[in-house]
């Protein structure tokens, strides 16, 4: 087994730690595919990112847009997960 490690010189701040468990979380979400349930992946990603002001939705959020540039909207996340996008 492997194990990620950082090592920094000092601690992060809060941005940095909240980046770095909100891309884990939300990267084994998508990735891993262990929860199928449209409206449960919507609820976390909803739960986790905020819609910035101005944009349609979290998908066009800046911090959504800094892990995910490529899935920016409700559709082309439907798309990578293969499922529907109603409940997105």
């Amino acid at each position: 087994h492997s194990i990620l490690v950082f090592v920094l010189k000092k601690k992060p701040s809060s941005d940095i730690k909240r980046a770095i468990v909100l891309f884990d979380l939300t990267n084994d979400l998508l990735s891993k595919c262990f929860i199928s349930d449209t409206k449960k992946i919507s609820f976390y990603l909803r739960a986790w990112f905020k819609k910035d002001d101005g944009k349609r939705s979290i998908y066009q959020s800046k911090e959504w847009q800094t892990f995910f540039p490529k899935l920016n909207s409700a559709e082309k996340v439907a798309n990578f997960l293969s499922i529907s996008k109603a409940d997105l």
